[in-house]
Formats: structure tokens, C-alpha cells, sequence
């Protein structure tokens, strides 16, 4: 008969060998039922899983990290779309029986997921920076007559060169935001899209429903969005461009746009379950790069149950 610590053993490998089966995408959606079966088995599994799972994202924070590099970009054109990741288990039913939780339709991925969750510094032809957030679906075409930059999915904070022949254009399905030469952020979330403004003026034209013509100031802040009314504050010039540093503010935002954001900024995958009611519309501001933290915070605001599967994934329902 096995004793107290040859069972404890036993338990821990399996956690082990459960970590990685989990943590492979391709072979997660296959097993997660018998995963699922296996925490709810005999008591202790899930705690000694979650255990392993802390250990081994511990030990991945501890390895050296990749440095960044800027990129200089001479062409007059780039195009970028983010390679997107869906994690497997959204193709998968299945039942979590220790909650009480029955999936009849599949799960599917909220976020897409950049390789890393780093920005890109890009030097652009005409002495402009740009920083896109990790992400961000883009397209930049400069010519003679004008500088455009075609802003799909995520965020941008640009120092702008100074051009009064070729103002600046960052174009959204929301707006139209317009400067000479300043300092700025746009953020699209979900349905909106916010400009910050840290130097200079930028003009801002509303190109969904609004139709309206905005002038923005240094603190500046603008929301524009379908279904809501455009929303105008002032905030300290330091946090005007605090995108760049993680934090995001979120206005009347369904759960999964505030996921998302998390998941493009920390690396954190998050699946939320389509089955999921919760009507909670989420407002705050959010440090989109702690991924622990944040999901703690929403797990107040809003009626969600959280999941942990492996250290980089979070189920939630």
C-alpha cells in the first residue's frame, strides 16, 4: 500500500505531466477532458496543478528576455496584420464538474495573441516614431501628398514631424484623427476609439454617426464610439500617453475588449466561454500588462468565474 508520501509523488508528476499536455495547444483541445476529469479525481489535483503551473511561469520569468530593437523604415508603404493565434480549446465541449459548469458549445479564444507582448519602435521615412502596441493590426502609406496610417485593431502613440503640406492622418472606422506635428496616442477598444493628446493640436473627426469636428489640447482626451455619446476630459499630461506604459481606460466596455487588451499586453491567453451571460459593462482603468492583477480586479466588478489551466492560460465563464 503506497503511503503519504510515495501518493503526494505520484500526484505531483501527473500535475507535471498534465502541464504539459495543457500547455501545448495542439494537444489541449484532445485531452482537456480527461484533464478536467482528472482535477476533479481525488483531492489535492487541482491545487497540486496549480502549484506546478506557479512553479514553471516563475522559472520562464527568471530566463534572460529578448531586447528590443527599433526598426527604421524606409519604404513608403507597410503593411502589418498580427499573426493570430486562437487557442484549440475554442473548437471544444466539454464539462468542468468540480464547478458545476457544463460547456454545450465550444469555447473560443478572446484575444489575439502577438508572439511576444512587446511594442514596435519604428523609425518612419519622414523623422516620425511611431509605437504600436503588440497586437495591432496596421497599414502606414506615406507618398508626396499625404502621410496615412490605417489603424484596425489596437494602439498607436506617434511623436508626429512637423508637415504642414502632408498633416498626419490616423484613420479608424470611428475617426479620423488629423495633427501637423505633435505627440499623441490612438486606442481603438471594441467599438470606440480614444485619443490622448500629450503635445500640440490634433483634430479629430468623427466618422461613425458623430460627424462631428473635435479639437484637442495638451491633457486632452477623447472618446468617440458607435452607440455612445463622444465623452471629452482633461487628465495630467503624465498620463496622456500612459498606453505606452500598459494602462488603458475603459468606458461602458463589454469583458471581452478589457480581455483582449490584456492578453495583446501581458502575453496572458484568456478563454471566455460564448455561453458566458454576465451584462456587466466594465469602466476603470486598467494596467493591461499585470494579467494577474487585472483579472483580480474584474473578478469584483463583474459576475465571472476564473479558471486557472496552465501559468499563461485562464479560462473564464
Amino acid at each position: 500500500m503506497a503511503g503519504p508520501d510515495q501518493n503526494k509523488a505520484e500526484q505531483e508528476q501527473a500535475a507535471r505531466d498534465w502541464w504539459h499536455v495543457m500547455a501545448d495547444d495542439a494537444r489541449a483541445a484532445e485531452n482537456f477532458a480527461a484533464f478536467a476529469q482528472w482535477c476533479d479525481a481525488a483531492p489535492g489535483n487541482r491545487e497540486t496543478f496549480d502549484r506546478i503551473s506557479l512553479a514553471y511561469q516563475q522559472s520562464r520569468m527568471a530566463s534572460p528576455l529578448r531586447t528590443k530593437s527599433s526598426r527604421r523604415q524606409d519604404l513608403r508603404h507597410l503593411r502589418h496584420k498580427p499573426a493570430r493565434r486562437i487557442n484549440p480549446l475554442h473548437r471544444l465541449g466539454m464539462t468542468l464538474a468540480g464547478a458545476g459548469f457544463a460547456l454545450v458549445a465550444a469555447l473560443s479564444a478572446v484575444a489575439v495573441i502577438p508572439r511576444d507582448a512587446a511594442w514596435q519602435e519604428i523609425d518612419l521615412a519622414d523623422g516620425s516614431v511611431a509605437s504600436v502596441a503588440p497586437g495591432s493590426d496596421y497599414d502606414i502609406a506615406f507618398n508626396d501628398q499625404f502621410r496615412n496610417i490605417r489603424l484596425a485593431h489596437g494602439s498607436i502613440v506617434i511623436s508626429a514631424a512637423k508637415d504642414r503640406q502632408r498633416p498626419m492622418q490616423v484613420i479608424t472606422d470611428q475617426a479620423t484623427v488629423r495633427v501637423v506635428g505633435t505627440k499623441f496616442a490612438v486606442s481603438i477598444i471594441g467599438n470606440d476609439v480614444e485619443t490622448s493628446v500629450l503635445e500640440g493640436i490634433v483634430g479629430v473627426h468623427g466618422n461613425a454617426g458623430d460627424g462631428r469636428n473635435y479639437e484637442l489640447k495638451p491633457g486632452d482626451r477623447l472618446w468617440l464610439g458607435a452607440g455612445h455619446d463622444a465623452l471629452q476630459t482633461t487628465v495630467p499630461l503624465a498620463n496622456a500617453l500612459e498606453i505606452r506604459k500598459g494602462w488603458q481606460s475603459f468606458r461602458n466596455a463589454p469583458l471581452a475588449d478589457v480581455l483582449d487588451g490584456i492578453s495583446r499586453h501581458s502575453g496572458h491567453r484568456f478563454v471566455l466561454s460564448p455561453l458566458y451571460q454576465g451584462q456587466k459593462r466594465i469602466t476603470g482603468r486598467f494596467n493591461l500588462t499585470r494579467a494577474d492583477q487585472t483579472i483580480a480586479v474584474l473578478a469584483k466588478l463583474a459576475p465571472i468565474t476564473i479558471q486557472p489551466v496552465t501559468g499563461n492560460l485562464t479560462l473564464v465563464y
